[in-house]
């Protein structure tokens, strides 16, 4: 059984904050596992280990709380289920440092529900109304049985235009080597304070970033990285290339195209449609309102990675 940690209603959002880096929650399993499209090991880490701050609620993360209860009211709409919030984090039996935070219970079943909101079903490599969910939130949902007990759990999902929700089923042989890794993870990294790898993600490069903003002036570092330095050279011609070809055919097509608005053969769509966009003329603003201007300007930094090979003067004969 699952143990009661701590009653979230009554704590403000820093307290909560800080409870959350004691542990591994649903919404951090894929990233600990190395499976999250949006958050990396590395960054995870940083955030359990309180070297970064934590991120200001967005307007994408503030609509999703606002409509927590929209879509919890819809599904039991849709399904006659009645749901009662959950206002309590819970711990895993045997390993404390697993927890989970669920948006509903289930009244009359040993289960419960996460509410999603999402700007577009379409979106990715899944079909929601088929059955398959975004990687992240299958971990989340299948960590939510584990830490709790359940068989199974519901998932209900929001968009602009579209309601659907799934009966996800606890899947046994995926908890077991979920579990190993977000003990591994929590065990071998975060108490032993050993930092992962950087894995190459946007995630990872942004944790980087916040680690080391700042370089040392004249500081140079020796080290072998001669067989990663030519990998990265080859790969950046390679991506020249590919990106020339793509643009060579581009061309083609629309050149044949001329003021078609799609273009179709037996199994391929093109479509070349005029888009608006609304830009800013900062240079005629700049030129009209000099003080306006550098009022508002402000100046960001961050640090820019090169890589080039060093060319070398041939040694006089």
């Amino acid at each position: 059984m699952p143990k009661k940690i701590i009653n979230v209603k009554n704590i403000s959002r820093d307290e909560w904050l800080e409870i959350r880096r004691n542990s591994i929650g649903g919404s951090d399993s894929a990233s600990a596992c190395g499976q999250s499209p949006w958050k990396s090991e590395l960054e995870l880490w940083c955030e359990k280990m309180g070297l970064v701050p934590d991120k200001e609620t967005n307007e994408a993360m503030r609509r999703g709380t606002y409509l927590e209860e929209y879509v919890a009211e819809r599904f039991t709409e849709e399904t006659g289920k009645k749901v009662i919030r959950s206002n309590f984090m819970y711990a895993d039996d045997d390993f404390p440092c697993l927890t989970a935070n669920i948006d509903r219970l289930i009244v009359g079943e040993k289960a419960g529900l996460e509410c999603k909101t999402m700007n577009d079903f379409s979106s990715g490599d899944y079909d929601i109304e088929s059955g398959e969910i975004p990687t992240q939130y299958y971990y989340q949902v299948q960590h939510y049985m584990m830490v709790m007990g359940w068989e199974y759990m519901y998932i209900a999902f929001s968009s602009n235009f579209k309601f659907t929700w799934l009966k996800i089923d606890r899947n046994q042989e995926f908890i077991n080597s979920m579990r190993q890794k977000e003990l591994d993870f929590w065990y071998n990294h975060v108490v032993k304070k050993v930092r992962p790898e950087s894995d190459g993600s946007d995630s990872a490069m942004e944790a980087l970033i916040r680690l080391y903003p700042n370089e040392t002036p004249d500081s140079v570092i020796h080290f072998d990285f001669e067989a990663l330095g030519k990998r990265y050279i080859e790969l950046n011609d390679l991506a020249n290339r590919v990106k020339a070809e793509k643009d060579e055919i581009r061309g083609k097509i629309c050149d044949t195209m001329q003021d078609a608005e799609l273009g179709l053969s037996d199994n391929y769509k093109a479509s070349w449609k005029t888009q608006q966009k609304n830009s800013f003329d900062t240079k005629r603003f700049k030129a009209d309102h000099p003080d306006l201007y550098e009022a508002y300007s402000t100046v960001n930094s961050t640090r820019v990675f090169r890589l080039n090979q060093i060319k070398r003067k041939e040694e006089s004969k």
